[in-house]
């Protein structure tokens, strides 16, 4: 994904009889591999990796590769991407049966197998790679099912092979793994790095605001000004992060053990304002918190204070859904280390208006699922400089993560 508290949180060895040719620099040393363990995803893992499979040999096809080079440069989604079952079924399931004839199977057999996967997205990760592709057959098919994995990609000839987890090869990769994106919603910029208000509500329920501000005086709130972390916490197999700011409250009023979101900012929030960097630094000049909804919190809670959380999104947007355990042992180890100052108070002194730090003894989410298809990664709980002793000249908090480890930092206003 403790003094003021904003968190921010902006998918196996290789077969014994594989004789394919490799570029060494561009695969792991197999020795080394761990391979993923068969856990509750494994009917998904191995739907996935026949997909990927089928679509690899389909690539061997002249016609089957300029029809995928044109959808996705059609596409305009973020990084091209497109929703994997519903454009095989484009132009009377003519991808469905490419797949089928690529693998000698029966289109019912693809069928079952994009049911099994539950839902994927294809794409072009990396974007030299999408850059340098000219249609021929020097490409791969990789997929994973959670973050991080070790991705399993196959050549135009089917044979399998395992990647870096942590770096990309040199040949273009194209990716077929879960879906992060609402197709059904209004496609976003290409390619957004800022973030904005949106002023019009016709314009901002038709289309993502610009990556401008306010053409009169910023509304007043709560404004983020700085965002710096360590890593982007996005594997390279899922393309660029997606990071959210998480507004925190009571579940109820009173209630000090028990938050949820009540507040999401993101690429793909819903809110009229939303945030987009694919940097590991950002300055700007961006509400995230309107006043109006500082006034409703202050008048639904009384005598209590927000959070803020930041983490990347790998599932659904504006939901956080990370694993139990993890949760539990990083809110314990933050809750340690900044002495349970993990909330924020907005306050003014005069005509001043300043947010500051301020104690919460919250230690569960209700937003966080029982059952999930993958993890958000905490990047961290924003905690002032003036409880962690540290300095830094843009930002009055620094992100804390699991362990405590301080992963980046964050500059916050009243305005």
């Amino acid at each position: 994904m403790r003094a003021i508290q904003w968190w921010f949180i902006a998918g196996l060895a290789v077969t014994a009889a594989c004789t394919d040719q490799r570029d060494p620099s561009s695969l792991a040393d197999e020795s080394q591999v761990q391979p993923v363990p068969r856990d509750e995803h494994g009917d998904r893992r191995s739907a996935q990796e026949r997909l990927a499979r089928r679509v690899a040999k389909a690539m061997r096809s002249p016609e089957f590769r300029a029809w995928v080079r044109s959808s996705l440069d059609g596409s305009q989604f973020r990084e091209h991407k497109l929703p994997f079952a519903r454009t095989l079924g484009q132009k009377g399931g003519r991808g469905v049966r490419a797949l089928a004839e690529a693998d000698s199977s029966d289109e019912g057999t693809v069928q079952r197998d994009l049911e099994a996967a539950d839902g994927l997205e294809f794409y072009f990760p990396v974007p030299a790679h999408r850059a340098a592709w000219t249609g021929g057959e020097d490409i791969l098919v990789a997929t994973e099912v959670n973050d991080h994995e070790t991705p399993v990609a196959f050549d135009t000839r089917g044979r399998r092979m395992v990647l870096d987890a942590t770096t990309p090869p040199s040949t273009p990769v194209l990716a077929v793994v879960p879906q992060e994106t609402d197709f059904d919603a209004p496609p976003g910029p290409q390619s957004a790095t800022s973030g904005g208000i949106c002023l019009d509500p016709v314009s901002c329920d038709s289309n993502p605001p610009p990556p401008t501000y306010f053409p009169t005086a910023p509304p007043p709130g709560l404004y983020m000004t700085y965002f710096n972390a360590v890593d982007d916490f996005e594997g390279w197999l899922k393309g660029s992060p997606e990071l959210e700011v998480h507004i925190l409250a009571p579940k109820l009023p009173g209630d000090t053990v028990t938050y949820k979101t009540i507040w999401c900012i993101g690429e793909k929030s819903t809110a009229k304002v939303y945030w987009d960097s694919d940097n590991l630094t950002w300055r700007g000049n961006l509400l995230i918190y309107p006043q109006a909804q500082l006034s409703a919190f202050h008048t639904q809670f009384p005598g209590q204070d927000f959070s803020v959380l930041v983490l990347e999104d790998d599932d659904e947007a504006c939901t956080i859904r990370v694993d139990r355990d993890l949760i539990s042992n990083f809110l314990s180890a933050v809750s340690r280390f900044s002495r349970d100052y993990k909330a924020t108070k907005d306050t003014s002194s005069g005509a001043v208006k300043y947010v500051k730090a301020a104690r919460s003894g919250y230690d569960l989410w209700t937003a966080t699922a029982d059952f999930f298809q993958t993890n958000d990664d905490i990047i961290g709980a924003a905690i002032a400089n003036t409880v962690t002793g540290l300095v830094n000249s843009e930002a009055g908090w620094g992100l804390f993560g699991e362990n405590a480890n301080r992963n980046g930092w964050l500059g916050l206003k009243m305005q």
